[in-house]
């Protein structure tokens, strides 16, 4: 079978790689992560290699560090990746900008592979006060094979980087509906969460950062828990951790909501559905800021998938993934996320509909089953003409 190399980095991680899982019937696929990763890798479809990467090794020392994010800033040059590279019929990566993403157009071109660049990168300009990054955003922008933008905003920022027209498909993330498909909730999570069946439940994962929007879910909070059509019923379950943890649970303790945030730092990602399935409204209500815009928003989708209606921001590509499925909310405004939120909690009727819409949504664009089919073609085509 040809040989693929799905090259990932740090990122590489088992949520993303569940899309080509079903590649191993066609190709022998190795997938290629650095040492600095953070992410679960356990259980992966298809073999992992992990090399060392510049960035971590940097960090170590304060002279090295500077000169380093001076160049890349902190996007990464994997160690041995053109001579781990050798041998493969196909390279698939990541992002335009990441030094690695060249490291593979170089393989590439030396033993005559084509290169695939997945993006999701939303944010024009970014990087443009680096030189070197920007010089190799542009060599591969012009230079790989097959770019498979997650959606069309993507697409734009493609054609605003130079790459050719002809190059770029949409190929959105998708998940397996055999895990994330809509069933009650588990009772035993209920009841170690201590929800009862009067609450009002609004669920939202991910990493605790700013830029998730999560201190105006906060504020939103106190504002549902203050209105006396909800008062006392709300809870919200938290799932994620990250720099923004302890921020928050002061913010918890200052507005008196400690009966009402359950926080649940971590959960294996075979346990998410579970949590999904707690909600009467799942809420990803993120932030813009000058590098970051949400570039797709995995959860909404496992959330729909779980047919569980979803409240989300009106940023980066969080409207493409949601269409006439969800409700969009302006980012960075507490007083319009409480004020979109309080409908849906009081409305049964309408959180159904909008669970069914969302359910129908997924299988109809976010199957990862009929995307590896996809992929799959793009692969075939790409191995039976030579690379450019």
């Amino acid at each position: 079978m040809p040989r693929v190399a799905i090259v990932r980095g740090a990122t590489l991680n088992h949520w993303e790689m569940q899309n080509y899982a079903g590649l191993t019937e066609r190709f022998a696929v190795t997938a290629f992560g650095s040492d600095r990763g953070s992410f679960d890798r356990d259980r992966m479809p298809f073999p992992v290699r992990t090399l060392p990467g510049l960035l971590q090794r940097a960090e170590r020392t304060p002279l090295l560090r500077t000169w380093y994010y001076r160049r890349y800033e902190r996007n990464e040059v994997m160690l041995g990746l053109g001579n781990a590279l050798r041998g493969y019929d196909l390279i698939h990566t990541s992002e335009t900008f990441n030094p690695y993403s060249r490291q593979a157009l170089q393989a590439a071109r030396r033993q005559g592979a084509p290169l695939v660049v997945s993006v999701a990168e939303n944010v024009p300009g970014k990087f443009d006060d680096y030189p070197r990054l920007r010089a190799i955003r542009r060599q591969v922008a012009a230079r790989a094979d097959l770019f498979l933008a997650l959606t069309e905003r993507n697409r734009q920022w493609l054609l605003l980087e130079g790459a050719a027209p002809e190059k770029i498909a949409i190929h959105p993330t998708g998940v397996d509906l055999k895990r994330f498909f809509p069933a009650a909730p588990d009772p035993a999570l209920r009841a170690a969460l201590g929800l009862r069946p009067e609450h009002l439940v609004v669920v939202t994962i991910g990493t605790l950062q700013w830029e998730k929007g999560y201190f105006e879910l906060l504020a939103a909070a106190t504002l549902l828990r203050a209105d006396p059509a909800i008062g006392p019923r709300l809870r919200l379950v938290w799932v994620g951790r990250g720099p923004e943890r302890v921020a928050l649970e002061r913010q918890v303790q200052r507005h008196g909501l400690t009966d009402v945030i359950r926080f649940a730092p971590y959960v294996p990602y075979e346990e998410i559905p579970q949590y999904h399935r707690l909600a009467d409204v799942f809420c990803l209500p993120s932030n813009p800021t000058r590098w970051i815009r949400e570039q797709f928003g995995m959860v909404l989708v496992e959330a729909m998938a779980c047919g569980k209606p979803v409240v989300g921001a009106c940023v980066g590509g969080i409207p493409e993934v949601l269409g006439e499925a969800g409700v969009l909310t302006p980012p960075a405004d507490f007083v319009s996320l409480a004020a979109t939120l309080k409908p849906l909690l009081l409305s049964a009727e309408r959180r159904a509909m909008l669970g069914t819409l969302g359910r129908q949504r997924v299988e109809q664009q976010f199957d990862a089953a009929k995307l590896v089919s996809q992929l799959t073609g793009h692969y075939e085509r790409l191995l039976v003409r030579p690379a450019r």
